[in-house]
């Protein structure tokens, strides 16, 4: 178990991982080339030729849950913010007997982002979704009845939604 590599321990830390015999590392690192968030990677961090000599390296840190060779990001059990929305979110078992790691996915959800068009007779049947205390990101494909929408808004409101941002992009 390795403590955060803060500019005060920073020679230490690396000391102590070039120095030991252990078979697996755990840390709160950051190492260079992995998604900080989907699609975004980080330039900076620790060279990860320094985790080449464990068997496993866990890490956290970084939102998205990622691995490369031995180094594996764990990712946040939940979502925290809009950067985390529809990217799995979970924990992790690790079995040391057979060195292998299972996700087990959290089903609970911070997010939705709702796609609006009044086209349709009933827009999105909002009877069929939970989202009491969700924040909502709503997008407004397409708006020509009025009231139809101030109704609509109405209905996501009545569900306890904690915050609904409205998108429209016409």
């Amino acid at each position: 178990m390795m403590p955060w590599i803060c500019p005060e321990n920073h020679e230490d830390s690396l000391q102590t991982l070039k120095g030991t015999d252990a078979k697996f590392c755990m840390g709160h690192f950051e190492i260079a080339g992995f998604a900080m968030y989907r699609g975004m990677p980080s330039e900076g961090g620790l060279d990860r030729g320094i985790f080449r000599k464990f068997s496993h390296t866990f890490s956290g840190h970084y939102h998205h849950k990622s691995s490369s060779d031995d180094i594996y990001y764990l990712g946040n059990p939940y979502e925290l913010t809009w950067q985390d929305y529809n990217d799995p979110r979970g924990f992790h078992l690790f079995d040391f007997t057979n060195r292998q790691l299972d996700f087990i996915e959290n089903p609970y959800r911070m997010f939705e982002r709702l796609e609006y068009t009044d086209k349709e007779v009933e827009p999105i049947d909002l009877d069929q979704l939970d989202l009491k205390d969700k924040y909502i990101k709503l997008v407004v494909l397409e708006k020509t009845d009025f009231y139809k929408f101030d109704k609509f808004i109405q209905k996501l409101y009545n569900k306890g939604c904690h915050e609904i941002k409205i998108v429209e992009d016409f």
